[in-house]
């Protein structure tokens, strides 16, 4: 991706892209705790500053960007159509663009002000970087077998790739490399997945009380762009949910 907004595959990073209102403030506010160092870039890429989200104005519905130390840069900022900004929070790639920006006034110094942008690009360094499921609200795989029987196992991990289930009763016959169709995931407020399983790895696991099961490693196949897109936006509200809830940000 480049500074001034170009995508660098052919259909972009459309998938990663957060639309709605509520999750593009969560990220924000989430910026904002920090705050993170932000590199804000306008002028085609040409010009850019370093500034920091420092809070989200619901009401107005704007957000708030540390000036930079040069007045000359933030006067041509200010005059700019957009800027591009960019940054990193833990091991995700967070990026958005603000437009009709203005110069304000808070009680610790001047700020820029513009109104939220009408989307948020977060990105995993890793696409598939796995997320620990919630116990209380768990996420469940349905597999299916020939002989009819139909297996339901909790996640301990998700990705966009793949899933982690628990098999504590070691009772689902399978070996590396099997294949199971039309199983289904269900994740909590979203609609049920379709996919296609294939088993990568099978390794022991101890539970609290002592008791040992199996952990299957499995990746998907054959979901759809609308299943990816959902799966998307669920690990996304997932993992910004726990970092809400860390000892870091209490």
């Amino acid at each position: 991706m480049t500074a001034d907004g170009g995508n660098s595959g052919p259909k972009g990073q459309d998938r990663f892209q957060l639309t709605d209102r509520s999750d593009i403030i969560a990220v924000l506010r989430q910026l904002s705790r920090r705050p993170e160092l932000v590199t804000a870039y306008f002028n085609r890429g040409r010009e850019s500053l370093v500034t920091a989200v420092l809070g989200v104005d619901i009401e107005r519905g704007e957000v708030e960007l540390d000036q930079g130390p040069d007045d000359a840069v933030n006067r041509r900022a200010l005059a700019a159509d957009s800027l591009i900004c960019m940054t990193r929070e833990q091991n995700v790639s967070v990026r958005f663009r603000v437009s009709g920006l203005r110069a304000g006034t808070r009680s610790d110094g001047p700020v820029f002000r513009a109104p939220l942008p009408d989307s948020v690009q977060r990105m995993q360094r890793r696409e598939f970087f796995r997320v620990p499921m919630p116990v209380s609200t768990p996420v469940i795989c349905r597999i299916p077998t020939e002989d009819g029987t139909v297996y339901t196992l909790r996640a301990m991990d998700l990705s966009l790739g793949g899933v982690g289930l628990v098999d504590a009763a070691m009772s689902l016959p399978l070996r590396v490399g099997d294949v199971f169709t039309d199983c289904e995931l269900e994740i909590p407020g979203q609609d049920v997945l379709a996919v296609r399983l294939e088993v990568r790895n099978i390794s022991r696991h101890i539970f609290r009380d002592g008791s040992v099961g199996r952990r299957l490693g499995l990746a998907f196949g054959g979901v759809s762009g609308r299943g990816t897109t959902l799966l998307q936006r669920y690990l996304q509200r997932l993992q910004i949910a726990q970092r809400d809830t860390s000892p870091d940000h209490q």
